[in-house]
């Protein structure tokens, strides 16, 4: 098993958490805990050798969605190398994955839908149940909205998405025919059959435009007899595609909230999480 150090070094160079790209929560003491199941309080003695070789820096920064700022953490140019030493050396261990036994670059082959980092499995995190994340067919919703906006993406150049979404683009990508080589640094590369090429970032990144938000018609059409919700919920979300896809697993609720209320409030109760029905 690779000392904790290196797998951190790894981790962050996967996540792509180097100097001079946006700050990501997974980079933050409590990320990196939760990401490799090291105990928070552990995670301060791994990284202090990182920080005092220069290896890491580490700066308070506004996460997306966080109220305060917090401690992130980077690469350096000598941490990147080093990382990648790190990376070529692990992908030739053998670890144990699925109940299967197979070296760490055979990883992605044997579990394409995998989206995640490698680094944890060399810690002994089995992902082959529970990390994998397998997407067999493409959501009937996700293709209506989607494809299109989608499509116009690939022909316009690099773009980002959200980590949650990551399953459903690749599965709807292979569907159109599309291929895409292993994530490298949180980004995939896919091609078509004629070979050209376009990546995608997890996650927000400099330089990547973020997939645009279907058309308004599109959600409608997504939710048959919940068309005025969907219409709301887009105008509250700003065609935030989250929103659209907790309306869908919300479905038997939100029938029961239009009995009692208006379509805008039945949109609030998605919106704001809610699995309670508003009441008048």
């Amino acid at each position: 098993m690779r000392p904790k150090w290196e797998v951190v070094l790894l981790y962050l160079l996967e996540i792509g958490s180097v100097e001079g790209s946006e700050p990501l929560e997974g980079a933050t003491q409590k990320g990196i805990s939760r990401s490799l199941s090291i105990p928070l309080p552990h995670v301060p003695r791994i990284l202090k050798p990182l920080l005092s070789e220069g290896l890491v820096v580490e700066r308070k920064e506004h996460i997306k969605g966080k109220k305060r700022r917090l401690l992130t953490y980077f690469l350096t140019e000598r941490g990147v190398r080093r990382a990648r030493e790190i990376q070529e050396e692990a992908m030739e261990e053998v670890v144990e994955v699925g109940g299967r036994r197979l070296k760490l670059r055979e990883v992605r082959g044997r579990y394409p839908d995998y989206t995640g980092p490698l680094s944890p499995i060399l810690l002994g995190i089995d992902l082959g149940r529970e990390g994998v994340v397998e997407h067999k067919e493409v959501p009937e919703w996700y293709r209506k909205v989607r494809k299109e906006a989608l499509e116009r993406a690939i022909m316009e150049g690099d773009f980002y998405v959200e980590e949650w979404e990551v399953a459903p683009l690749l599965a709807l990508l292979s569907e159109m025919g599309y291929s895409h080589a292993k994530m490298e640094s949180g980004i995939y590369r896919i091609a078509d059959r004629s070979g050209r090429e376009v990546m995608v970032a997890v996650g927000e990144r400099s330089g990547f435009r973020p997939l645009p938000p279907s058309p308004l018609q599109t959600w409608k059409e997504a939710c048959p007899g919940l068309e005025e919700v969907a219409e709301a919920l887009y105008g509250i979300s700003e065609g935030d595609l989250k929103a659209l896809r907790k309306l869908k697993e919300m479905e038997d609720e939100v029938r029961k909230c239009l009995k009692i209320n208006n379509p805008r409030e039945c949109a609030l109760m998605v919106y704001i999480g809610e699995n309670s029905i508003p009441n008048r």
